[in-house]
């Protein structure tokens, strides 16, 4: 073969250096993703290359047995670490997780212990021994099982290692492929050494695998400064095209589909058999892609597709991808779900136009509070101007009864004004639910005392039927409004010698409580409307006073307030009820 020792000591020796050189260089130099293992890599061939060089300067059978056991801490290393710097910087993992490297580890580390113990067991090399005719007598190993499940596991790594830097290497711009080329045929050198040991090719005794790992290293470093490969950073190209949020599609001249991230992939269903197919493979795209984008010449279009039975906004933004000759090769349209702008978008138009209609309903309202404010105001000033002639006159019955009548106007407005006040702060948020503990019985009876004597002088009978105790949790203020305002228009629209009924019934949910009366009642359509603020309207009582009914809206909103319900039941000209229910 004509390699003598001494020649390959040199080499070994310089190879060492090397390696030192170039694991401090990238070390120096500023810190990028896999640069770690790159380091531990050199470091781990540097240790074989010096262990190797020891070996060839011992001439004791122990001594080179020592340094061969000592070797396997950076032969066993060296296919891993090779391997997760390839994993990092082909972009399929950005972080390795301590279960990957128990699994990973678990070969070597086998190996290098039985190596250290190989006296006990002959696993990794079952016999050696010292051969005079070979210069410098170097040792020869038998190969062991182990030694044998070792270079296949690592020629498995490398494998594994080409074919993530050959799936890195599609569809990334040409300079990458460049530094991918560079990279796949550095993981080539170590195999040539490795079977050039293993079947007796490399010169007997030599085992110049850590040199070829050495010139991967080159490979590795040339990249770094022929390439730049690790200042460009290409792993930042997979690893940007994969982590962005929204879609993005890349076609070429013909609208065939070039490559697509994660994203896109999920939101149009697509497998790896989408690759090399039109557009038209994705029909919820074609139209948008082939003539509102591209035809038209639209930088943007919006789009909305089915997923998952609902509807979903997409907004498609298309940019050219040009040559360096500036000729147009493809296309890249980057897609982001818009739904939730879009639902904000409508939800802002509903809440704007129930804002316009609110609006409309308030000046309708306001119009028509104004309108019934006239009529006791009018009739107020009217009737005094008539009391200060009958004054004059001394027609002292003329007199009574027009102050029975101002009397009448003047509560009339008085309850007006109240309510409106009421719901007027209501709206604004003036009132506040204050809950609390108290007896619904007692506040019932007060009540009743309240309107006793506007009852008597329409010889209306106020009978209740309640229980003893009706314990509630509710604000007292409001379902005070509530009871006074259903009581005082049963009254109202109750002819003289009806009856009104308080009654409440307790049941295992909640409380209800009505209150009827023999009046007019009131006809369906009233019915329909009794409760809506857009529908008030004037209604005359049996004294031919007339209402708005805005009493009712307030009660109604605050019995929502409470959580309750209210609503009424009526026949014309046999009565109405008015029921109201509040939650345990």
């Amino acid at each position: 073969m004509g390699f003598n020792v001494s020649a390959t000591m040199v080499v070994l020796f310089l190879n060492f250096w090397i390696l030192i050189a170039l694991a401090l260089y990238i070390y120096l130099r500023s810190p990028v993703k896999g640069g770690r293992y790159l380091i531990l890599l050199l470091s781990a061939i540097a240790i074989w290359s010096l262990t190797a060089f020891f070996e060839e300067l011992a001439s004791a059978l122990p001594m080179k047995i020592f340094w061969s056991k000592a070797s396997y801490a950076g032969s066993a290393s060296a296919a891993p670490l090779l391997f997760l710097f390839i994993v990092i910087y082909s972009g399929v993992i950005n972080k390795v997780k301590p279960a990957y490297h128990f699994f990973l580890w678990f070969i070597p580390v086998i190996v290098f212990i039985a190596a250290l113990t190989n006296e006990f067991h002959g696993l990794v090399w079952p016999s050696v021994v010292m051969e005079p005719e070979l210069t410098g007598h170097r040792a020869a190993y038998a190969h062991g099982p182990l030694k044998w499940v070792l270079t296949i596991y690592s020629y498995i790594l490398l494998l594994v290692a080409l074919a993530l830097i050959i799936q890195a290497s599609i569809g990334s711009p040409r300079l990458f492929r460049r530094q991918f080329y560079a990279l796949a045929l550095s993981t080539i050198f170590p195999w040539l050494g490795s079977l050039a040991y293993l079947f007796n090719i490399s010169p007997p005794g030599v085992e110049l695998t850590p040199v070829f790992f050495t010139i991967t290293g080159l490979f590795i470093t040339l990249s770094i400064t022929r390439y730049r490969l690790l200042d460009i950073i290409p792993i930042a190209y997979p690893v940007l095209f994969k982590s962005i949020s929204g879609g993005v599609l890349v076609l070429d001249n013909r609208d065939r589909i070039v490559n697509y991230n994660p994203a896109f992939r999920d939101m149009f269903q697509l497998n790896h058999h989408h690759f090399g197919k039109h557009i038209s493979h994705i029909p919820q795209l074609e139209q948008q892609v082939t003539i509102q984008l591209r035809d038209s010449g639209n930088k943007y279009s919006e789009i909305m597709i089915d997923r998952e039975d609902k509807p979903c906004w997409l907004k498609i933004n298309a940019s050219p991808i040009k040559s360096f000759g500036k000729k147009q090769v493809g296309s890249l349209y980057t897609i982001n779900d818009i739904t939730d702008i879009k639902q904000a978008q409508k939800q802002i138009r509903e809440q704007n136009q129930e804002l316009q209609n609110l609006n409309a309903m308030k000046d309708r309202f306001l119009s028509i509070m104004a309108h019934d404010l006239k009529g006791p105001f009018n009739s107020i000033l009217g009737i005094s101007e008539l009391l200060v002639e009958q004054v004059n006159k001394k027609n002292y019955e003329e007199i009574s009864e027009y102050a029975t009548l101002m009397r009448d106007s003047s509560k009339l407005a008085y309850d007006l004004l109240s309510n409106l006040l009421e719901w007027s702060q209501m709206q604004q948020g003036g009132i506040e639910y204050n809950p609390e503990h108290f007896e619904l019985t007692i506040l019932i009876a007060e009540v009743a005392t309240f309107f006793t004597d506007s009852a008597r002088q329409k010889s209306i009978r106020i009978h209740t039927e309640v229980p003893i105790e009706v314990p509630v949790f509710a604000d007292k203020d409001m379902m005070g409004t509530v009871l006074r305002n259903l009581v005082s228009n049963a009254i109202k629209f109750t002819h003289e010698g009806g009856q009104v009924t308080i009654k409440v019934i307790k049941t295992a949910k909640n409380i209800t409580l009505s209150v009827s009366d023999t009046g007019m009642g009131m006809s369906q359509k009233r019915l329909n409307t009794l409760f809506l603020t857009d529908h008030v309207n004037s209604t005359p009582d049996t004294g031919g006073q007339k209402g708005t009914g805005l009493g009712l809206v307030l009660c109604k909103e605050f019995m929502e307030k409470h959580g309750g319900t209210i609503w009424a039941e009526s026949i014309e000209q046999k009565g109405s009820v008015f029921f109201i229910t509040l939650p345990f």
